[in-house]
């Protein structure tokens, strides 16, 4: 995972990665999921593909793949 912090009212800097769940939806600590939740659209469109649940590490590269191969 990569972070690239950016300004909450601009648009995200990088859609290179996508940030797990733990961070922006899951975390216990309130703050944390401030600074994680502004979602680059990766992260969005890897959500609509995979759903709300959690995966393995090897489904979650077969959607991140997929993903890339669609936005070339």
């Amino acid at each position: 995972m990569q972070i690239y912090y950016g300004h909450r009212d601009q648009p995200a800097m990088a859609n290179d990665s996508f940030t797990p769940t733990q961070f922006w939806r899951d975390h216990p600590e309130l703050e944390v999921r401030d600074f994680y939740g502004v979602l680059n659209d990766k992260t969005r469109k890897y959500f609509e593909l995979a759903g709300p649940e959690d995966h393995s590490v090897e489904q979650i590269a077969k959607f991140l793949y997929q993903l890339d191969c669609q936005n070339r």
